[in-house]
């Protein structure tokens, strides 16, 4: 049985033990901000090859707000995507959807037609079949309501048929997971106010959010990786595939009526973004009138 430390009349213990407290809690500190280095410059790694960068971009102004499609949007850095190392794998290697549109934090409440697209270049790209999607440190579309987002969205087809979404990630960073969580990167809404299921990063983990239930972690540690996505829903109930495997069979509510809609990108709630996020996201494009069980896209 080990002896129990005596303390002194401070409540403190004995010097030597104090000494080799402070060198272990030292150790230990350096081990960690060792390891919070090394998974930044893994991240920094991983990302150097994958896309280049011209240009700068600004730092955030509440200005950028009253931005319009008339006056010109905000523009932002150039973002040239490697293709050779993004684009892998048939489902990455499809044209992106044309019939969509984007919210950004200039135009959060008046979405954004393609023509207009490259008016935003600040938060939302596209090179090749790979869509750029970034927000930045400070940034906020509403200083009482904040939610700061860029995400593109389309019609995914009406309830009562099995709709299927794909698509490729690719997370290069991710808002600090200390100070704000659940980031949302994939959204299936039963119409303008209510979201059915969502993909969302939290603390570099991916997680199937489900509303009024529990949220369910299929993967940890996806910062610095890809991986491919398949969504498959009837209006009532989902499948969802990570890398050809199924992750989650389930179901939700079906509320509201019509045509469902998707949505990708990044999407923060409750406060302004509090660090810098950028993902790539490959060929999304959407099937539909399917089964549950048909074959998944090549490469999914």
């Amino acid at each position: 049985m080990r002896a129990q430390l005596q303390t002194d009349s401070s409540g403190r213990f004995p010097a030597p033990y104090r000494k080799r407290f402070l060198i272990r809690s030292s150790i230990r500190n350096l081990c960690i901000g060792m390891a919070g280095f090394a998974l930044l410059f893994n991240q920094q790694l991983f990302s150097r090859d994958l896309y280049t960068q011209t240009g700068e971009d600004a730092d955030w102004s509440t200005d950028f707000r009253n931005a319009t499609n008339e006056s010109g949007g905000v523009s932002g850095s150039k973002i040239t995507v490697n293709e050779s190392l993004v684009e892998v794998g048939d489902i990455a290697n499809r044209p992106i959807m044309e019939d969509i549109r984007i919210h950004t934090i200039g135009t959060n409440t008046t979405a954004t037609q393609r023509k207009d697209f490259y008016k935003w270049s600040r938060w939302y790209q596209e090179d090749g079949n790979t869509q750029v999607f970034r927000l930045f440190e400070g940034e906020s579309n509403s200083d009482t309501r904040p939610r700061p987002r860029v995400e593109a969205f389309g019609n995914f087809g009406p309830k009562g048929q099995w709709n299927e979404w794909s698509a490729r990630y690719t997370i290069i960073s991710m808002v600090s997971p200390t100070t704000q969580n659940n980031t949302a990167i994939f959204q299936i809404k039963y119409n303008r106010t209510y979201w059915a299921v969502n993909l969302s990063m939290d603390n570099g983990d991916l997680y199937v959010g489900r509303l009024g239930r529990s949220r369910v972690k299929i993967a940890s540690g996806v910062i610095g990786t890809s991986f491919d996505i398949v969504v498959r829903d009837n209006g009532t109930d989902y499948i969802i595939w990570m890398d050809g495997k199924e992750v989650l069979r389930d179901s939700h509510d079906g509320r509201g009526s019509g045509d469902q809609q998707v949505r990708w990108g990044l999407y923060n709630a409750g406060q302004a973004v509090q660090g810098f996020s950028k993902i790539f996201v490959s060929g999304a494009t959407t099937r539909n009138n399917i089964k549950p069980d048909d074959p998944l896209p090549s490469g999914g």
